[in-house]
């Protein structure tokens, strides 16, 4: 059986749309069209932060001991907020599965931080009224005892000072090479998938199995916002891209 595992934000873990529209499931669907019996893991989550990667690659690896590992590279700007707890179901990480036949959605439930985007961030600031903003909140003000007020300035002091520091570049980068010498010292496959043709992906010379979605595929046509994400039309699109790197 070929087991492959996409690691990625919410242009893996599929924005807003079923989990039959994500291009992981089209993989495995094509690939069972292919007659290759296989079992794919999606681990996206929204807003995920490559500082997080590694330790999702290691319990991917370990759990399931996948063959290949597609790992989506978000933008060096994404944080990590992280709020201390004097809870312990609090500061641990946890993982949830929802399991369809050989397709699994890994949820990881750490309680401790949020990922965390610009426009996240922004929202977060405008302490706007959504329900997902609120949402959060309530959330962080539950498990952190920390009031509205100081959660704003948190976010504020992530926004306009930490995520332009070089260190979180630096952090960026280490968690990318820790990610490909891991796959690589277990004699496994990684596939780079870049979303956006960014600074990034253009000086990362050194990754091997370097896909750009920018390239590959026309987000005017495909993307369904203005955060570049896609739906079904899009996934199928990306899917018949990807299908050749792992057979």
């Amino acid at each position: 059986m070929l087991k492959v595992s996409f690691i990625g934000c919410s242009w893996t873990q599929g924005y807003d749309i079923p989990y039959t529209h994500t291009y992981p499931y089209i993989v495995y669907e094509q690939l069972n069209e292919c007659k290759i019996k296989n079992q794919v893991v999606n681990a996206g989550r929204a807003g995920s932060s490559w500082v997080t990667y590694p330790s999702t690659l290691k319990y991917i690896n370990e759990t399931y001991d996948s063959d290949i590992f597609v790992i989506q590279h978000t933008t060096p700007d994404r944080g990590l907020l992280q709020f201390t707890s004097d809870q312990w179901k609090y500061q641990r990480i946890t993982r949830d599965h929802d399991v369809y036949e050989n397709y699994l959605q890994l949820w990881d439930n750490t309680q401790s931080y949020y990922h965390l985007t610009v426009g996240m961030a922004e929202q977060i600031i405008a302490d706007e009224q959504s329900e997902l903003v609120q949402h959060i909140f309530h959330e962080i003000k539950r498990k952190s005892t920390l009031s509205k007020q100081q959660i704003i300035d948190r976010v504020s002091y992530w926004y306009n000072q930490e995520r332009h520091h070089p260190l979180n570049f630096e952090k960026y980068t280490e968690a990318v090479e820790f990610c490909n010498y891991y796959v690589k010292d277990k004699n496994k496959k990684i596939i780079n998938l870049f979303w956006l043709d960014d600074e990034f992906s253009r000086s990362a010379t050194d990754l091997s199995n370097r896909v750009v979605v920018q390239k590959e595929i026309d987000f005017k046509q495909y993307a369904v916002d203005s955060g570049f994400h896609f739906n079904i039309k899009g996934n199928k699109k990306l899917a018949e891209v990807l299908v050749p790197y792992l057979i």
